[in-house]
């Protein structure tokens, strides 16, 4: 039983030296002002890119997006589906666990959580300028559309 016991600590312990803090504080929205402003308008733009990474493709930017402001427009707590993506994020990068919960965070704080988090997939090498910006094609599309009607 003690046995058992030191061996899971042993391995809590090595987990525990792999993971690494986040690349910014939750509070450094000012750091990338972009992504600040456009957090703050739209953020499901934002949650959008960030889900199109973690998901790896899987489900596209607009889709997530049009998701995130569907839960918003409907509850006004987007932050029930944005945290399941920041509990995602943490564990695909192996950061560490934030002294308070994901999902308070989010409750809380939504705007800047969004943005550390795309700081964070920013400073892993991820760039969401490549990620499709269905957004704009779609406004653009609508522009062009209502002028040709």
């Amino acid at each position: 039983m003690v046995e058992t016991y030191l061996y899971a600590r042993r391995i809590q312990s090595t987990y525990d030296e792999i993971e690494s803090p986040r690349s910014s504080g939750l509070f450094d929205c000012f750091s990338d002002c972009s992504t600040c402003c456009c957090t703050f308008w739209c953020p499901c733009i934002t949650f959008g890119q960030i889900a199109d990474i973690v998901d790896k493709g899987n489900r596209s930017c607009c889709v997530s997006g049009a998701l995130y402001c569907v839960v918003f427009t409907l509850t006004g707590c987007a932050c029930c589906y944005s945290c399941c993506y920041r509990i995602k994020m943490r564990q695909q990068f192996m950061l560490k666990k934030s002294p308070c919960d994901e999902c308070l965070v989010h409750f809380f704080c939504g705007p800047c959580a969004l943005c550390q988090e795309r700081r964070e997939i920013k400073s892993h090498g991820f760039d969401t300028s490549l990620v499709p910006n269905y957004f704009s094609q779609i406004l653009s599309l609508t522009w062009i559309y209502g002028r040709l009607c």
